[in-house]
Formats: C-alpha cells, structure tokens, sequence
C-alpha cells in the first residue's frame, strides 16, 4: 500500500511543480509587456496557458490510474488476515472480553489503533465490542471504508483538482484520509503556492495567474 500512495504523492507534486513553471513563464511574459504589445504579450501567455491546459487530460487519466491501483490492492488487503495467528489479537479480544463492557473509550481507542489497516482484524475487534454491548467501537466506524466507492470519489475529486485546475490540496487531503485508514501517511499540503494563492483570493485579493 505504501508504494501506490507514494506513487500517488509523486504524481500530484509533479502536476504542483507544472503549475508553478506555469506560473513563473506566465510572470516572465508580464514582466516583458512594457517591451512588447499587450496583444502579443496576451498571445504568448494565452499560448502557454493552452500547452498546460493539453496535458491537463494525460495527468488527471493517470491520476485515476494510480487511484485505481492504490483502492485494488486496498481491497485485495481487505480480504487478508494479517493477524490470524498473532498472538496480539487474541490478547486484544481477551482483553475486551474480560473488561465486560467497562472499557473506557480511550481504552477502546488504544486497542483499535494497534490494528489499523487490518480490516479483518477490525472487524472482529467490532463483532467483539458490539456482543459485550458497547455503544462506541473505538472508532472502528471511522476506520473501515469501501475501496470501490473510495475510488469513485476520489476520481471526482481528481477531476475537479486537475482538470477544472481546482485545488491539489483538497485532492491530497481526501487521498490523505483514505491512506490514514491504511496506516499510511500522506501529505495534506502538496501546493504551496496554490495555498498561498487561496489565501490571496480568501482575502480579497487577485490572483497571481
């Protein structure tokens, strides 16, 4: 899992730093308008704008690519006991069995932690909670998603990021609470300038591009 998320982070640093080229080729032909025409120089930057916008459609296809690939192999480890045979997970539902319902929430949290990305495991951790009648899993709930449906939405999510030149950090936040649920780290800022450039607009401001 790691290696798709981490081809995941290269590909979207990859499209920041394409928006940043952009942004310095657009400030170097604006720089250059006292020495030229304004429609020359809105020519030139028009024309470099529209070379970005072409590659925006090979970048978001293979961003679905990679999201595909990373949700596929999210659902093969669905399928897998990591923990079967672990003592760890014995002594876990031991744990929850003898506590008799009295675990404290931040008990149950504990305990849940120790097997994120384990869905198999987390779902008997659940089964094991839920027959001691305890209203609160440990945040189980938050932790156990579809990888089908995960992929549609971030698919979405990418469509707008890319192709509609939205934000790349709103597409690596989603990503990253996806990969939280994985165990896995991933990045929520990926386009520094493009947070500062939020924060322009937020503000009142114009856009530098």
């Amino acid at each position: 899992m790691q290696a798709q998320f981490s081809k995941l982070e290269s590909h979207l640093r990859a499209l920041a730093k394409s928006r940043d080229e952009l942004r310095a080729t657009l400030a170097r032909i604006e720089a250059q308008r006292t020495t030229y025409s304004d429609s020359y120089t809105d020519s030139v930057q028009a024309a470099a704008k529209d070379a970005h916008t072409k590659s925006l459609q090979a970048a978001y296809e293979r961003a679905c690519e990679l999201i595909d690939e990373a949700m596929n192999q999210a659902s093969i480890n669905a399928a897998v006991w990591k923990n079967l045979d672990s003592p760890r997970l014995a002594n876990a539902l031991k744990i929850i069995e003898l506590s008799k319902g009295e675990l404290q929430a931040e008990d149950k949290r504990k305990i849940v932690n120790e097997f994120v990305g384990d869905p198999q495991s987390l779902r008997a951790l659940r089964q094991v909670f839920k027959s001691m009648g305890s209203s609160y899993d440990g945040g189980i709930s938050d932790l156990l998603y579809n990888p089908g449906e995960a992929a549609t939405a971030l698919k979405q999510i990418a469509m707008n990021a890319i192709i509609q030149n939205g934000s790349l950090n709103s597409l690596a936040s989603s990503i990253r609470k996806i990969a939280s649920r994985e165990g896995i780290d991933f990045p929520a800022l990926i386009d520094e300038a493009g947070a500062t450039e939020a924060i322009r607009v937020s503000a009142g401001l114009a856009p530098r591009t």
